[in-house]
């Protein structure tokens, strides 16, 4: 009877060591966990004191690398523990159970802290993106405004007027902590355009179908609500005259453009957007009719108000 005792004694010591001893030895030397959990144990306990030290030093979340690799060895974790749960492995359980619960305290409050910040974490599948781009920002906008179109053709000149409606796209990375530079495309509908050449009974008239530009530039934040950007690139029009009878004579026609913008964000993914673009377009010969040659060329002023929306900013504060 006292020996069973004894061993019943000793098993009791053992699991409480196991189970609820010091961590480290836990996480070492516990039998009860194949090599694969136990190496996962102890990364989990290393990211929330690594992400515990976010909150206690600078009081605020953690990067967005962080973040991430937490949540991937929450996940495994969460996998392990329910197979132990299920074979039946009590102690296993118990211990990955721990690990859970520190780094999802850990989690928790960095979640809140970065709601706090800047809007919460983005999703981590943007670390597919992050590398090729490195940690960047992606946003869409669309802008709405006036334009004049300024035409030359042979000898003739003139303005016309109309509203301008364009979408795009793009993303911006941090170049350093005050300056971010940018891609973005853009596509816009110049159907206003239409202007009578020579004189309105002449029968021939031009046409920019739409406008598409791809451009490059930076941008600084003034402040935490205020910023200015610029840019330049490559601009595509589709050009259309027309003569006698509805014949024409369409062509793509390559340009530049440059643009400048003021940006007043008004909640954490949306900035209300100012805009300023000049476009020239190039010189180009046009033959709506065998006999009839026309060199026409186009400049486009456009200023414009719009939206933008950020999809994801796995930079943080790096990009306003």
């Amino acid at each position: 009877m006292g020996r069973h005792f004894l061993l019943w004694c000793t098993g009791i010591i053992a699991l409480s060591w196991f189970g609820c001893g010091s961590g480290a030895a836990a996480i070492v030397t516990n039998p009860f966990l194949d090599p694969q959990t136990m190496a996962l144990v102890h990364q989990a306990h290393g990211l929330a004191h690594h992400i515990h030290g976010h909150h206690f030093l600078d009081d605020e979340a953690s990067s967005y690398e962080d973040h991430c690799e937490a949540h991937d060895r929450y996940n495994q974790l969460s996998a392990k523990y329910w197979e132990a749960l299920y074979s039946g492995n009590l102690v296993a359980a118990k211990v990955i159970g721990d690990a859970l619960g520190d780094l999802g305290e850990e989690m928790g409050y960095d979640e809140y802290l970065a709601d706090e910040d800047f809007g919460g974490y983005d999703s981590c599948f943007c670390r597919v993106f992050d590398g090729f781009f490195g940690p960047h920002s992606a946003f869409l906008d669309i802008q709405y405004g006036y334009s004049g179109y300024r035409w030359g053709v042979e000898d003739f000149s003139g303005t016309q007027q109309g509203s301008l409606l364009g979408i795009g796209g793009g993303f911006a990375i941090p170049l350093t902590q005050r300056l971010y530079g940018f891609v973005r495309v853009g596509a816009y509908d110049t159907f206003a355009s239409r202007i009578d050449l020579f004189s309105p009974n002449s029968d021939f008239s031009a046409r920019t179908q739409w406008l598409v530009t791809a451009e490059a530039g930076l941008g600084v934040p003034i402040s935490d609500r205020f910023g200015v950007r610029a840019s330049g690139g490559f601009a595509l029009a589709d050009m259309t005259v027309f003569g006698p009878g509805g014949v024409s004579d369409s062509k793509a026609v390559p340009g530049y453009t440059l643009d400048a913008g003021i940006d007043i964000k008004f909640a954490p993914r949306w900035k209300l957007t100012f805009d300023a673009r000049f476009t020239q377009l190039q010189e180009t010969n046009f033959s709506p009719l065998p006999a009839v040659n026309l060199a026409v060329s186009e400049r486009i002023w456009a200023t414009t108000i719009g939206v933008r929306y950020e999809l994801g900013n796995t930079a943080r504060n790096r990009i306003w």
